[in-house]
């Protein structure tokens, strides 16, 4: 339905009604793609720990610590790198370089290798960790079927498999820049069923143990990510998804992105680590406030999958639109995406509020437990406005523009020097309980959405527009030209190629006369001539690429080794 009546606004704008929603539609409709996305990261652990409760208690608790210790090393580092893409996608896809869509996925699933293989080895030296703990906590059996035990092999299982999943939610978050929802939840149904299936067979019928969980934790997302290689295969020959061949391009220009996927890590493991450590100390306020703590927090995970849907698809949208060059469009995205997530927030907290009675009965917990989780809850729904829109004006807003290293500040110093101070306080000089920790997480997401909010306000839309064309050039033709020019002197050309090489200046003066006219021959200087003064030779920037590759492999299979000691 379209409506005819039309709005104004600060008396300079008119939309019609009818153009407004149907712009919300399709914000909604691309959010439902990046929330099955998001779903799924936490449906399959939740499908894994299961079926190790149906094994026995003792794999209930070791997978559960096994599982925690894996998300907050591998999933703060997967997070974390996929913002890189967040960032790059959606402005090369609202480029006329649109094509090299593909060149910015490879270059990230590169990098989140590399990522993966340098954090393996210290991951598996965790098993030392639990060695620390009391075994009034765990039991003293430490062995193969001991919580100890259990735990180490699991954790030996599934340290690789997290480069499958960030490989499957890159592969899906490629599909849903471009569109393509329908496979998007294809592949997230398959994930999860897949999963599921080889866990009933491993578990269940087999009878198969802690092995059983890791073997069809590994075989549901290599039998999901076959597939999804098999549909790109298919959807590029037909040309329905932008692609360019391979080349040396995805192994040079990784400064920036290693810098953003950094301090994406950094950001992800603060707000990881600020509430593993809630959790952990609020054991030291009662049994009761221990277990409220753990179903708030399953609560909030729940909701994380929408509001990480709503957030990628306002970072979508706004970089695309920075990736055209519209001002406008990115002011209006950003205002739709702050909107959007707002009313998200609002509406999951009423609808939470509404329904406490039916999720507390979800966890059958003790009377006491009951009373505290009904009498603090009402915070708890304050909480998820806050976060979810700290968490959509970071995610959502600022990654599009490429402010991880400002998040990364903003959000250290909001979860350590304030929320966990008085998280802490309150556990341990007072009697606040969930109030206190609760009081804590919305205090650190207030510093955040002030911080997030004046950084928006103080942009200059016109400069991150110019700044978004230096990055889509890196990743088009000027590192073709980079290369080749590098490459000229040491191996024979073809005069195709040769032809390209002494006429690309002329090229790109000619696009740029076609576009803006004539201007002063002074102050003309031609893509070429910048490149060429470049410092960083395409040769070195392989060469490094390659050096990282070996030296992280070879010090993560030392450090892996050290943890089978």
């Amino acid at each position: 339905m379209h409506f005819q009546f039309r709005m104004k606004i600060d008396g300079k704008f008119n939309f019609q009604i009818g153009e407004l929603l149907l712009k919300q539609w399709e914000f909604i409709k691309l959010a439902a793609s990046f929330t099955s996305i998001a779903a799924v990261t936490t449906l399959v652990p939740i499908i894994t720990v299961f079926f190790a409760a149906s094994i026995s208690q003792a794999h209930l608790d070791g997978v559960g610590l096994a599982t925690t210790l894996f998300n907050v090393v591998f999933i703060s580092m997967a997070g974390g790198y996929s913002t890189v893409f967040d960032t790059y996608g959606p402005q090369v896809y609202g480029s006329p370089k649109r094509n090299e869509l593909g060149t910015v996925l490879v270059k990230c699933l590169l990098q989140g290798g590399m990522v993966n293989l340098t954090v393996l080895g210290p991951f598996l030296n965790l098993v030392y960790i639990i060695d620390l703990l009391p075994d009034s906590a765990v039991g003293s059996d430490t062995s193969a079927e001991g919580f100890r035990g259990i735990t180490i092999q699991y954790l030996r299982l599934v340290a690789g498999v997290n480069f499958l999943d960030y490989t499957i939610a890159m592969i899906s978050r490629y599909w849903a820049i471009q569109g393509h929802s329908k496979l998007v939840y294809f592949v997230s149904i398959l994930m999860v069923g897949s999963h599921f299936l080889a866990s009933y067979l491993f578990v269940l019928y087999l009878k198969m143990g802690v092995i059983g969980l890791g073997l069809a934790a590994i075989i549901g997302r290599l039998f999901t990510l076959l597939i999804s290689f098999l549909i790109c295969m298919i959807k590029i020959r037909k040309k329905e998804l932008l692609w360019t061949s391979l080349s040396c391009r995805v192994l040079i220009g990784w400064g920036p992105m290693i810098t953003l996927g950094l301090s994406g890590a950094i950001e992800c493991f603060a707000e990881q680590a600020l509430f593993e450590l809630s959790s952990f100390c609020s054991e030291f306020d009662g049994i009761a406030t221990f277990s409220v703590i753990i179903i708030i927090l399953q609560i909030s995970n729940a909701g994380w999958a929408l509001c990480d849907g709503f957030s990628r698809t306002g970072v979508t949208l706004i970089g695309s639109a920075l990736g055209e060059g519209y001002a406008e469009n990115v002011k209006f995205n950003m205002k739709m995406t702050t909107a959007s997530i707002l009313i998200e927030g609002f509406l999951l907290a009423s609808a939470c509020f509404l329904s406490r009675n039916y999720m507390i009965g979800f966890f059958n917990p003790s009377q006491n437990v009951v009373d505290l989780f009904n009498e603090t809850f009402w915070l708890f729904c304050i909480s998820i406005v806050t976060y979810h829109f700290q968490y959509g004006l970071i995610q959502g807003v600022l990654v599009a523009f490429g402010q991880q290293s400002f998040i990364a500040w903003t959000k250290s110093i909001a979860c350590y020097v304030f929320g966990l101070p008085v998280i802490m306080y309150t556990i341990f000089f007072m009697d606040f309980k969930v109030n206190g920790i609760i009081a804590g997480w919305i205090l650190s997401d207030l510093i955040i959405i002030s911080a997030a909010l004046i950084k928006i306000l103080m942009m200059d839309i016109q400069e991150e527009i110019e700044k978004t064309e230096q990055r889509v050039a890196t990743e088009s033709h000027t590192s073709d030209y980079r290369l080749l020019k590098s490459f000229h002197s040491s191996i024979d050309i073809t005069e195709a190629e040769e032809f390209l090489v002494d006429n690309y200046n002329e090229c790109m003066i000619t696009q740029s006369t076609d576009k803006g006219g004539t201007e002063d021959s002074d102050n003309e200087t031609t893509m070429g001539q910048n490149l060429e003064s470049e410092t960083v030779h395409p040769n070195h920037e392989i060469r490094r690429v390659l050096v990282a590759f070996i030296t992280s492999a070879m010090v993560s299979i030392s450090l892996a080794g050290i943890s089978f000691l």
